[in-house]
Protein backbone atom coordinates (compact mmCIF):
# COMPACT_ATOMS: atom_id res chain seq x y z
CA UNK A 1 0.00 0.00 0.00
CA UNK A 2 1.50 3.38 -1.11
CA UNK A 3 1.37 6.36 1.14
CA UNK A 4 2.93 8.90 -1.55
CA UNK A 5 1.80 12.22 -2.60
CA UNK A 6 -1.64 11.54 -1.51
CA UNK A 7 -4.67 14.27 -2.43
CA UNK A 8 -7.32 15.40 -0.07
CA UNK A 9 -9.70 12.77 -2.40
CA UNK A 10 -8.44 11.12 -5.26
CA UNK A 11 -5.91 9.28 -2.84
CA UNK A 12 -7.90 8.11 -0.12
CA UNK A 13 -9.43 5.29 -0.99
CA UNK A 14 -5.46 4.18 -1.34
CA UNK A 15 -4.70 5.79 1.95
CA UNK A 16 -7.78 5.18 3.91
CA UNK A 17 -6.24 1.85 6.01
CA UNK A 18 -2.56 3.10 6.36
CA UNK A 19 -2.76 3.26 9.93
CA UNK A 20 -5.57 1.22 10.63
CA UNK A 21 -7.62 -0.01 8.12
CA UNK A 22 -10.07 2.56 8.26
CA UNK A 23 -12.75 0.80 6.80
CA UNK A 24 -15.90 2.71 8.48
CA UNK A 25 -14.07 6.43 8.78
CA UNK A 26 -16.92 9.05 6.53
CA UNK A 27 -14.54 11.23 4.21
CA UNK A 28 -16.50 14.37 5.11
CA UNK A 29 -15.42 17.24 2.75
CA UNK A 30 -15.36 14.45 -0.70
CA UNK A 31 -19.13 14.10 -0.56
CA UNK A 32 -20.98 11.37 1.15
CA UNK A 33 -21.81 9.08 -0.92
CA UNK A 34 -18.56 8.66 -2.51
CA UNK A 35 -16.43 8.94 1.11
CA UNK A 36 -19.08 5.47 1.67
CA UNK A 37 -18.35 4.04 -1.40
CA UNK A 38 -14.61 3.97 -0.77
CA UNK A 39 -14.92 3.16 2.72
CA UNK A 40 -16.84 0.06 1.80
CA UNK A 41 -19.96 1.16 3.63
CA UNK A 42 -23.25 3.15 3.91
CA UNK A 43 -23.62 6.73 4.22
CA UNK A 44 -24.15 7.37 7.60
CA UNK A 45 -26.88 9.71 7.24
CA UNK A 46 -28.94 7.09 5.97
CA UNK A 47 -31.16 5.08 8.16
CA UNK A 48 -29.37 1.96 8.54
CA UNK A 49 -30.40 -1.19 10.62
CA UNK A 50 -27.91 -2.72 13.27
CA UNK A 51 -27.30 -5.80 11.49
CA UNK A 52 -26.83 -3.67 8.63
CA UNK A 53 -24.20 -1.37 10.31
CA UNK A 54 -22.73 -4.68 11.61
CA UNK A 55 -22.44 -6.08 8.31
CA UNK A 56 -19.69 -3.18 7.48
CA UNK A 57 -17.71 -3.61 10.63
CA UNK A 58 -14.57 -5.30 10.34
CA UNK A 59 -14.30 -8.07 13.01
CA UNK A 60 -10.75 -9.65 14.08
CA UNK A 61 -11.32 -13.59 13.18
CA UNK A 62 -9.08 -14.06 16.41
CA UNK A 63 -10.32 -12.15 18.95
CA UNK A 64 -13.70 -11.31 17.69
CA UNK A 65 -13.39 -7.69 18.69
CA UNK A 66 -14.89 -5.21 16.09
CA UNK A 67 -12.84 -2.50 14.52
CA UNK A 68 -14.16 0.96 14.51
CA UNK A 69 -12.78 4.19 13.63
CA UNK A 70 -9.86 2.21 12.02
CA UNK A 71 -7.83 1.22 15.10
CA UNK A 72 -10.37 1.21 18.13
CA UNK A 73 -11.07 -2.18 19.17
CA UNK A 74 -15.21 -2.86 20.53
CA UNK A 75 -15.20 -6.30 22.79
CA UNK A 76 -18.14 -7.72 22.43
CA UNK A 77 -21.37 -7.34 20.06
CA UNK A 78 -23.08 -5.43 23.01
CA UNK A 79 -20.51 -2.60 22.81
CA UNK A 80 -21.28 -2.66 19.05
CA UNK A 81 -24.45 -2.09 19.06
CA UNK A 82 -24.03 0.82 22.44
CA UNK A 83 -22.21 2.33 19.71
CA UNK A 84 -24.50 2.09 16.92
CA UNK A 85 -27.44 3.62 19.01
CA UNK A 86 -25.45 6.21 20.87
CA UNK A 87 -23.77 7.59 17.77
CA UNK A 88 -24.40 5.92 14.40
CA UNK A 89 -28.18 6.58 14.31
CA UNK A 90 -26.97 10.22 15.42
CA UNK A 91 -24.73 10.37 12.18
CA UNK A 92 -21.39 9.89 13.39
CA UNK A 93 -18.53 7.22 14.59
CA UNK A 94 -16.40 7.36 17.35
CA UNK A 95 -14.00 6.23 19.93
CA UNK A 96 -15.02 4.59 22.92
CA UNK A 97 -15.39 5.81 25.73
CA UNK A 98 -16.90 5.25 29.69
CA UNK A 99 -19.40 7.71 29.99
CA UNK A 100 -17.61 11.07 30.54
CA UNK A 101 -15.08 9.96 32.34
CA UNK A 102 -11.50 9.83 31.17
CA UNK A 103 -10.33 6.67 30.26
CA UNK A 104 -6.55 6.75 31.30
CA UNK A 105 -4.30 5.01 33.94
CA UNK A 106 -4.15 5.31 37.59
CA UNK A 107 -1.01 7.40 39.59
CA UNK A 108 0.21 3.56 40.28
CA UNK A 109 -0.62 1.64 37.24
CA UNK A 110 0.96 4.31 34.95
CA UNK A 111 4.57 3.82 35.99
CA UNK A 112 3.95 -0.36 35.11
CA UNK A 113 2.50 -0.47 32.07
CA UNK A 114 4.21 -3.65 31.43
CA UNK A 115 3.93 -5.49 28.04
CA UNK A 116 5.68 -8.85 26.72
CA UNK A 117 5.88 -9.26 22.93
CA UNK A 118 5.56 -12.28 21.25
CA UNK A 119 8.09 -14.66 19.95
CA UNK A 120 5.29 -15.18 17.38
CA UNK A 121 6.80 -12.62 15.67
CA UNK A 122 9.71 -14.84 14.53
CA UNK A 123 12.01 -13.53 12.33
CA UNK A 124 10.45 -9.64 13.19
CA UNK A 125 10.67 -10.01 16.91
CA UNK A 126 13.68 -7.84 17.45
CA UNK A 127 12.18 -5.06 15.16
CA UNK A 128 9.26 -5.03 17.15
CA UNK A 129 10.93 -5.22 20.35
CA UNK A 130 12.69 -1.87 19.42
CA UNK A 131 9.97 -0.47 17.50
CA UNK A 132 8.45 -1.05 20.85
CA UNK A 133 10.40 0.54 22.75
CA UNK A 134 11.68 3.58 20.70
CA UNK A 135 7.76 4.47 20.41
CA UNK A 136 7.41 3.67 24.25
CA UNK A 137 10.25 6.40 25.02
CA UNK A 138 9.11 8.69 22.73
CA UNK A 139 5.63 9.01 25.41
CA UNK A 140 7.67 8.34 28.64
CA UNK A 141 9.65 11.67 27.71
CA UNK A 142 6.37 13.53 27.33
CA UNK A 143 4.86 12.19 30.22
CA UNK A 144 5.10 10.47 33.99
CA UNK A 145 4.42 7.02 32.53
CA UNK A 146 6.60 3.88 32.07
CA UNK A 147 6.39 0.99 29.90
CA UNK A 148 8.26 -2.20 30.71
CA UNK A 149 8.89 -4.56 28.25
CA UNK A 150 8.75 -7.55 30.71
CA UNK A 151 10.56 -9.97 27.92
CA UNK A 152 10.46 -12.50 30.53
CA UNK A 153 6.97 -13.25 29.66
CA UNK A 154 7.48 -13.30 25.60
CA UNK A 155 7.49 -16.68 24.91
CA UNK A 156 3.81 -17.03 26.72
CA UNK A 157 2.99 -13.31 24.96
CA UNK A 158 -0.66 -13.70 24.94
CA UNK A 159 -4.00 -11.91 25.58
CA UNK A 160 -4.49 -14.95 28.39
CA UNK A 161 -0.78 -13.53 30.58
CA UNK A 162 -2.26 -11.65 33.23
CA UNK A 163 1.64 -11.28 34.40
CA UNK A 164 1.48 -8.29 32.15
CA UNK A 165 -1.01 -5.50 31.38
CA UNK A 166 -1.12 -5.74 27.83
CA UNK A 167 0.61 -8.28 24.89
CA UNK A 168 1.53 -7.03 21.50
CA UNK A 169 1.25 -10.16 19.30
CA UNK A 170 1.00 -10.21 15.66
CA UNK A 171 -2.20 -10.62 13.83
CA UNK A 172 -3.25 -11.57 10.03
CA UNK A 173 -6.02 -9.20 8.92
CA UNK A 174 -5.04 -8.90 5.38
CA UNK A 175 -4.24 -4.90 5.80
CA UNK A 176 -7.59 -4.37 7.00
CA UNK A 177 -5.33 -2.46 9.61
CA UNK A 178 -1.65 -1.86 10.12
CA UNK A 179 -1.67 -2.42 13.78
CA UNK A 180 -4.73 -1.79 16.21
CA UNK A 181 -4.51 -0.97 19.92
CA UNK A 182 -6.87 -0.49 22.95
CA UNK A 183 -8.26 2.02 26.05
CA UNK A 184 -7.14 2.16 29.38
CA UNK A 185 -10.29 1.08 30.69
CA UNK A 186 -10.51 -2.36 28.49
CA UNK A 187 -10.29 -5.92 30.10
CA UNK A 188 -7.37 -7.81 30.22
CA UNK A 189 -8.33 -10.01 27.27
CA UNK A 190 -8.67 -6.73 25.36
CA UNK A 191 -5.81 -4.88 26.08
CA UNK A 192 -3.21 -5.92 23.04
CA UNK A 193 -1.21 -4.04 20.46
CA UNK A 194 -1.89 -6.61 17.39
CA UNK A 195 0.30 -6.02 14.78
CA UNK A 196 -0.44 -7.13 11.08
CA UNK A 197 2.40 -8.37 8.81
CA UNK A 198 1.32 -5.25 6.12
CA UNK A 199 3.11 -2.65 9.03
CA UNK A 200 6.60 -4.67 8.15
CA UNK A 201 6.53 -3.19 4.65
CA UNK A 202 5.38 0.31 4.41
CA UNK A 203 7.14 3.07 2.99
CA UNK A 204 9.10 5.83 4.72
CA UNK A 205 8.43 8.09 6.09
CA UNK A 206 6.13 5.71 7.74
CA UNK A 207 7.47 3.22 9.91
CA UNK A 208 6.67 0.48 12.16
CA UNK A 209 7.98 2.74 14.80
CA UNK A 210 5.55 6.04 13.44
CA UNK A 211 2.90 3.35 13.42
CA UNK A 212 3.37 2.09 17.45
CA UNK A 213 3.75 5.62 18.42
CA UNK A 214 0.32 6.24 17.34
CA UNK A 215 -1.49 3.25 19.09
CA UNK A 216 0.91 3.43 22.10
CA UNK A 217 -1.33 7.39 21.89
CA UNK A 218 -4.79 5.32 22.02
CA UNK A 219 -3.00 2.71 24.88
CA UNK A 220 -2.81 5.87 27.39
CA UNK A 221 -6.18 7.37 26.62
CA UNK A 222 -5.70 9.44 23.49
CA UNK A 223 -8.58 10.10 20.75
CA UNK A 224 -8.13 10.85 17.15
CA UNK A 225 -7.42 14.76 17.09
CA UNK A 226 -9.10 14.65 13.95
CA UNK A 227 -12.21 14.36 15.45
CA UNK A 228 -12.04 18.01 16.22
CA UNK A 229 -14.63 20.25 13.91
CA UNK A 230 -11.58 22.48 13.22
CA UNK A 231 -10.25 19.42 11.04
CA UNK A 232 -13.57 20.06 8.61
CA UNK A 233 -13.62 16.56 7.92
CA UNK A 234 -13.24 12.72 9.53
CA UNK A 235 -15.17 14.05 12.29
CA UNK A 236 -16.07 11.04 14.78
CA UNK A 237 -18.04 12.23 17.84
CA UNK A 238 -18.40 14.89 20.72
CA UNK A 239 -17.09 12.39 23.51
CA UNK A 240 -13.65 13.94 24.09
CA UNK A 241 -12.49 16.42 26.89
CA UNK A 242 -9.73 19.05 25.39
CA UNK A 243 -6.23 18.55 26.80
CA UNK A 244 -4.57 21.49 24.29
CA UNK A 245 -5.64 23.55 21.41
CA UNK A 246 -6.32 21.89 18.17
CA UNK A 247 -3.13 20.76 16.66
CA UNK A 248 -3.26 19.21 12.94
CA UNK A 249 0.08 17.87 13.17
CA UNK A 250 -0.58 15.26 16.09
CA UNK A 251 0.94 12.42 16.11
CA UNK A 252 -2.84 10.86 17.11
CA UNK A 253 -4.17 13.14 13.48
CA UNK A 254 -4.45 11.23 10.09
CA UNK A 255 -2.71 12.92 7.41
CA UNK A 256 -5.08 12.29 5.25
CA UNK A 257 -7.85 14.15 7.47
CA UNK A 258 -6.76 17.59 6.83
CA UNK A 259 -4.05 17.01 8.94
CA UNK A 260 -0.43 18.72 8.66
CA UNK A 261 1.84 16.18 10.13
CA UNK A 262 3.68 13.94 7.90
CA UNK A 263 3.66 9.87 8.03
CA UNK A 264 6.79 9.96 10.21
CA UNK A 265 4.04 10.03 12.88
CA UNK A 266 6.44 11.92 15.51
CA UNK A 267 4.77 13.65 18.77
CA UNK A 268 4.07 17.21 18.56
CA UNK A 269 4.66 19.87 21.52
CA UNK A 270 1.21 19.82 21.80
CA UNK A 271 0.81 16.42 21.98
CA UNK A 272 3.31 16.57 24.60
CA UNK A 273 1.72 19.25 26.78
CA UNK A 274 -1.86 17.52 26.55
CA UNK A 275 0.39 14.48 27.35
CA UNK A 276 1.71 15.94 30.80
CA UNK A 277 -1.27 17.76 30.95
CA UNK A 278 -3.15 14.77 31.54
CA UNK A 279 0.02 12.54 33.32
CA UNK A 280 1.82 14.74 35.03
CA UNK A 281 5.85 15.24 34.38
CA UNK A 282 7.85 13.32 32.76
CA UNK A 283 10.43 10.63 34.34
CA UNK A 284 13.41 12.13 33.56
CA UNK A 285 17.10 10.59 33.28
CA UNK A 286 15.85 6.88 33.62
CA UNK A 287 18.15 5.47 31.31
CA UNK A 288 21.69 4.60 32.54
CA UNK A 289 24.87 5.18 30.60
CA UNK A 290 27.49 2.22 29.74
CA UNK A 291 30.15 2.56 31.01
CA UNK A 292 33.89 1.80 29.54
CA UNK A 293 33.81 -2.01 31.10
CA UNK A 294 30.07 -2.52 30.13
CA UNK A 295 28.65 -1.91 33.74
CA UNK A 296 25.94 1.01 33.94
CA UNK A 297 26.28 4.23 35.84
CA UNK A 298 22.48 5.87 36.61
CA UNK A 299 22.03 9.53 35.88
CA UNK A 300 19.95 12.45 37.81
CA UNK A 301 18.00 14.88 36.79
CA UNK A 302 19.00 18.46 37.86
CA UNK A 303 15.93 20.52 36.71
CA UNK A 304 17.41 20.62 32.83
CA UNK A 305 19.20 17.46 32.18
CA UNK A 306 20.43 14.72 33.50
CA UNK A 307 24.04 14.61 35.54
CA UNK A 308 26.30 11.55 34.91
CA UNK A 309 29.58 12.11 37.04
CA UNK A 310 32.73 14.70 37.67
CA UNK A 311 34.99 14.77 34.73
CA UNK A 312 38.35 13.71 36.56
CA UNK A 313 40.37 16.23 37.93
CA UNK A 314 42.67 18.40 35.59
CA UNK A 315 41.16 16.06 32.65
CA UNK A 316 40.36 17.28 29.55
CA UNK A 317 36.98 16.14 28.68
CA UNK A 318 35.21 15.55 25.16
CA UNK A 319 31.81 14.29 23.16
CA UNK A 320 32.49 12.22 20.17
CA UNK A 321 29.59 10.24 18.46
CA UNK A 322 27.41 10.29 21.68
CA UNK A 323 30.76 8.91 23.79
CA UNK A 324 32.81 10.35 26.17
CA UNK A 325 35.92 10.50 26.00
CA UNK A 326 39.43 12.04 28.02
CA UNK A 327 42.27 12.29 26.48
CA UNK A 328 44.96 10.36 27.99
CA UNK A 329 47.83 11.75 29.93
CA UNK A 330 51.07 10.26 31.81
CA UNK A 331 51.85 10.55 34.75
CA UNK A 332 49.06 8.98 36.90
CA UNK A 333 49.80 5.37 36.04
CA UNK A 334 51.46 3.51 39.09
CA UNK A 335 53.37 0.21 38.05
CA UNK A 336 52.80 -1.33 41.75
CA UNK A 337 51.11 0.77 44.41
CA UNK A 338 48.79 3.11 43.65
CA UNK A 339 48.02 6.68 42.49
CA UNK A 340 47.17 9.09 45.72
CA UNK A 341 46.77 12.06 43.32
CA UNK A 342 50.50 13.19 43.66
CA UNK A 343 52.77 9.94 43.51
CA UNK A 344 52.35 6.26 44.01
CA UNK A 345 51.59 5.30 47.29
CA UNK A 346 53.84 1.72 48.33
CA UNK A 347 53.10 0.25 51.60
CA UNK A 348 53.55 2.00 55.24
CA UNK A 349 57.26 2.72 56.31
CA UNK A 350 57.96 -0.99 58.05
CA UNK A 351 59.86 -1.57 61.24
CA UNK A 352 63.71 -0.60 60.25
CA UNK A 353 62.66 0.26 57.18
CA UNK A 354 65.14 2.33 55.29
CA UNK A 355 65.52 3.56 51.07
CA UNK A 356 69.23 2.71 49.57
CA UNK A 357 70.07 2.92 45.74
CA UNK A 358 66.44 3.77 44.60
CA UNK A 359 65.02 0.60 46.47
CA UNK A 360 63.43 -0.19 49.67
CA UNK A 361 64.45 -2.41 52.28
CA UNK A 362 64.17 -3.43 55.88
CA UNK A 363 66.54 -4.69 58.47
CA UNK A 364 67.24 -8.36 58.36
CA UNK A 365 65.02 -10.02 60.35
CA UNK A 366 64.50 -13.75 58.57
CA UNK A 367 62.95 -11.95 55.78
CA UNK A 368 59.80 -12.50 57.01
CA UNK A 369 59.00 -10.42 53.82
CA UNK A 370 61.08 -8.80 51.26
CA UNK A 371 64.29 -10.72 49.72
CA UNK A 372 68.00 -11.20 51.57
CA UNK A 373 70.43 -9.61 50.01
CA UNK A 374 72.96 -11.24 52.23
CA UNK A 375 72.30 -8.32 54.84
CA UNK A 376 69.40 -6.78 54.56
CA UNK A 377 65.66 -7.71 52.97
CA UNK A 378 65.17 -6.42 49.82
CA UNK A 379 61.18 -5.04 49.58
CA UNK A 380 61.09 -3.56 46.15
CA UNK A 381 63.15 -1.68 43.93
CA UNK A 382 61.19 1.67 42.28
CA UNK A 383 60.02 1.39 38.76
CA UNK A 384 62.83 2.63 35.93
CA UNK A 385 62.54 6.55 35.93
CA UNK A 386 60.95 7.21 39.28
CA UNK A 387 62.27 7.85 42.19
CA UNK A 388 61.87 6.30 46.05
CA UNK A 389 61.32 8.18 49.01
CA UNK A 390 59.13 8.57 52.19
CA UNK A 391 57.01 10.76 53.36
CA UNK A 392 55.20 10.20 56.70
CA UNK A 393 55.87 6.87 57.85
CA UNK A 394 54.86 5.52 54.75
CA UNK A 395 57.08 4.45 51.42
CA UNK A 396 56.24 6.07 47.98
CA UNK A 397 58.06 6.65 44.59
CA UNK A 398 57.42 9.29 42.15
CA UNK A 399 54.66 8.53 39.73
CA UNK A 400 55.98 7.01 36.03
CA UNK A 401 57.66 9.11 33.58
CA UNK A 402 55.70 11.46 31.33
CA UNK A 403 54.87 9.24 28.29
CA UNK A 404 53.13 5.44 28.10
CA UNK A 405 52.23 3.63 30.80
CA UNK A 406 51.67 -0.34 31.04
CA UNK A 407 48.56 -1.40 31.95
CA UNK A 408 49.63 -4.85 33.18
CA UNK A 409 50.21 -5.47 37.12
CA UNK A 410 53.33 -6.28 37.63
CA UNK A 411 55.04 -4.40 34.05
CA UNK A 412 56.94 -1.25 34.35
CA UNK A 413 57.56 1.06 31.98
CA UNK A 414 61.22 1.69 31.29
CA UNK A 415 61.34 4.58 29.46
CA UNK A 416 60.23 3.04 26.02
CA UNK A 417 58.38 -0.13 26.54
CA UNK A 418 57.16 -2.31 29.08
CA UNK A 419 59.44 -4.85 30.77
CA UNK A 420 57.49 -7.91 31.72
CA UNK A 421 60.08 -10.42 32.75
CA UNK A 422 63.22 -12.43 32.16
CA UNK A 423 62.75 -14.94 29.02
CA UNK A 424 62.57 -18.47 30.34
CA UNK A 425 64.12 -21.19 29.44
CA UNK A 426 62.68 -22.31 26.45
CA UNK A 427 60.31 -18.91 26.30
CA UNK A 428 58.88 -18.28 23.15
CA UNK A 429 56.31 -15.42 21.70
CA UNK A 430 53.27 -16.83 20.13
CA UNK A 431 49.86 -14.75 18.79
CA UNK A 432 50.99 -11.73 20.98
CA UNK A 433 51.10 -14.44 24.28
CA UNK A 434 54.22 -15.10 25.95
CA UNK A 435 55.05 -18.78 26.59
CA UNK A 436 57.20 -21.26 27.63
CA UNK A 437 57.55 -24.86 26.37
CA UNK A 438 56.07 -27.40 29.21
CA UNK A 439 58.09 -27.99 32.26
CA UNK A 440 54.90 -29.13 34.46
CA UNK A 441 54.03 -25.74 34.21
CA UNK A 442 55.44 -24.58 37.72
CA UNK A 443 54.52 -21.16 36.36
CA UNK A 444 51.93 -19.98 34.15
CA UNK A 445 49.47 -22.19 32.89
CA UNK A 446 48.94 -25.69 31.46
CA UNK A 447 46.94 -25.05 27.62
CA UNK A 448 47.45 -28.28 26.48
CA UNK A 449 50.78 -28.03 24.55
CA UNK A 450 52.72 -25.34 26.49
CA UNK A 451 52.35 -23.14 29.54
CA UNK A 452 50.90 -19.78 28.97
CA UNK A 453 52.61 -17.00 30.90
CA UNK A 454 50.84 -14.03 30.06
CA UNK A 455 48.77 -12.27 27.07
CA UNK A 456 49.60 -8.98 25.66
CA UNK A 457 47.25 -6.62 26.70
CA UNK A 458 44.57 -4.93 23.78
CA UNK A 459 46.69 -2.30 21.89
CA UNK A 460 50.39 -3.32 22.88
CA UNK A 461 52.68 -5.96 21.00
CA UNK A 462 54.72 -8.54 22.67
CA UNK A 463 58.21 -8.98 21.97
CA UNK A 464 61.58 -10.27 23.02
CA UNK A 465 64.93 -7.77 23.80
CA UNK A 466 67.87 -9.02 25.09
CA UNK A 467 66.79 -11.99 26.80
CA UNK A 468 63.71 -10.20 28.35
CA UNK A 469 60.03 -10.05 27.50
CA UNK A 470 58.57 -6.44 26.70
CA UNK A 471 55.38 -5.55 25.54
CA UNK A 472 54.61 -1.89 23.52
CA UNK A 473 53.17 0.83 26.26
CA UNK A 474 49.84 2.92 25.86
CA UNK A 475 49.27 6.14 26.97
CA UNK A 476 47.56 6.00 30.69
CA UNK A 477 44.41 6.67 31.41
CA UNK A 478 43.06 8.33 34.62
CA UNK A 479 39.71 6.94 33.92
CA UNK A 480 37.84 4.94 31.21
CA UNK A 481 39.87 2.39 28.53
CA UNK A 482 42.46 3.56 26.00
CA UNK A 483 41.65 3.03 22.98
CA UNK A 484 44.22 3.64 20.83
CA UNK A 485 43.86 8.10 20.55
CA UNK A 486 42.00 8.80 23.90
CA UNK A 487 40.51 7.32 27.24
CA UNK A 488 36.94 5.94 26.40
CA UNK A 489 34.33 6.81 29.73
CA UNK A 490 31.12 5.84 28.84
CA UNK A 491 28.11 5.83 26.12
CA UNK A 492 25.26 7.88 26.54
CA UNK A 493 21.54 6.29 26.19
CA UNK A 494 20.50 6.01 22.57
CA UNK A 495 18.22 8.69 21.29
CA UNK A 496 19.84 11.05 23.90
CA UNK A 497 22.45 14.01 22.97
CA UNK A 498 25.74 13.50 25.43
CA UNK A 499 27.40 16.58 26.26
CA UNK A 500 29.69 18.61 28.56
CA UNK A 501 28.98 21.29 31.08
CA UNK A 502 31.55 22.56 33.57
CA UNK A 503 33.51 20.16 35.47
CA UNK A 504 30.54 17.46 34.87
CA UNK A 505 29.18 14.73 32.30
CA UNK A 506 25.65 14.79 31.22
CA UNK A 507 23.21 14.08 28.53
CA UNK A 508 19.89 15.99 27.40
CA UNK A 509 17.05 13.21 27.80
Amino acid sequence: MTTRNPSRCSSQRRLIGVLAGLSLLPLVGCGASDSAQQAGGEDVGMAQSFEEFEATVFQEPESGAYIVDGDVALESREQLREFYERHVLQGALIVHRVGSVDAKWDATQKLNLTYCVSTGFGSRYSAVVQAMADAARAWERAARVDFIHASSQDSACNANNGNVVFDVSPVNVNGQYLARAFFPNYARSSRNVLIDASSFSVSPPLTLTGVLRHELGHTLGFRHEHTRPESGTCFEDNSWRPLTPYDSASVMHYPQCNGTNTWALDLTQRDKDGAMGLYGMPIRCTQPVTYHDGSSLPAQYDGANCYIKPIPAGASAFVQNNNYYIQSRPGSYCPQGSFDGANCYLMPKPARGFILGNSFYKGYDACSSGSNDGANCHLLSAPAGTQAFEYGGNFYYSRAPSGPACPVAGTWFDGANCYVMPKPARGFILGNNFYKGYDACSSGTNDGANCHLLSAPWGTQAFEHAGYFYTTAVPSCQEGSYDGANCYIMRAPAGTSAFISGSAFYYAD
